[in-house]
C-alpha cells in the first residue's frame, strides 16, 4: 500500500512502469513542484509506476495520514486533490492516445510538434529536453528505432541534428508524418 504522497523538490526524475515484455515505458516526467504517487495514495494499491532519478534530486514524502488529516479540515486542500486526480487522469488519457495512434514515425512527429521551438527565419529549432533513449522510452520506441528514424528524416530533408538541436527544414513534411496511421 502507498504510504506517502511525493513532491519534486528539484532535479529529474522519470515516472517508469515495466511492460510485460520487461521494456521500460516513462509514463512521466515530473517538473520540480509537481506531486508524484497521489493516484495510488487512496486505493488499496501499491504504486504503479517507479520513481528514477535522472540526476540529483530531492523529494519531499507526505505521509498518507497526515494528508488525509490536513483534508478533513482544510476542504480547499480535499479540492485540489481532485484536481490532481483530474489531471492525472487526463495526462494518461493523452499518453493512451499518443502511444496507440500511428507508427514510430507518426509518434515522434507529434513529440517533436508540441515541443517549444525557436524560429530563426529559415527553420525552427527545438532542443530536445531529454535524451534520446529517454525520449524512445517515453513514445514506446526501441532508441535503434528512433535513431533510425531521425536519420531517415536526414537523408529526406526533414530535419538537421545536432547532438541534441533538431532544425526541421520542412515543416510541413513533418506534419504530413504526424498524420500518418
Amino acid at each position: 500500500m502507498c504510504r506517502a504522497l511525493h513532491l519534486l523538490e528539484d532535479g529529474r526524475l522519470r515516472l517508469v512502469r515495466t511492460t510485460s515484455g520487461g521494456r521500460p515505458l516513462v509514463v512521466n516526467l515530473p517538473t520540480p513542484g509537481q506531486l508524484f504517487g497521489a493516484a495510488a495514495l487512496f486505493g488499496p494499491c501499491r504504486y504503479p509506476v517507479s520513481a528514477e532519478a535522472l540526476t540529483t534530486s530531492t523529494v519531499v514524502s507526505v505521509p498518507r495520514e497526515v494528508l488525509l488529516e490536513e483534508m478533513r479540515h482544510h476542504p480547499e486542500l480535499y479540492e485540489r486533490m481532485l484536481d490532481i486526480f483530474a489531471s492525472c487522469v487526463h495526462m494518461l488519457l493523452e499518453r493512451i492516445q499518443e502511444l496507440s495512434q500511428g507508427g514510430a514515425a507518426s509518434r515522434l512527429a507529434h513529440y517533436l510538434m508540441r515541443l517549444p521551438a525557436k524560429d530563426n527565419g529559415a527553420m525552427l529549432t527545438i532542443e530536445l529536453p531529454m535524451p534520446k533513449r529517454e525520449i524512445a522510452s517515453q513514445l514506446n520506441i526501441a532508441p535503434e528505432t528512433l535513431s533510425r528514424i531521425f536519420r531517415d528524416w536526414q537523408d529526406r530533408g526533414i530535419v538537421e541534428m545536432k547532438s541534441r538541436l533538431v532544425s526541421i527544414r520542412d515543416l510541413e513534411r513533418l506534419e504530413s508524418v504526424a498524420q500518418e496511421e
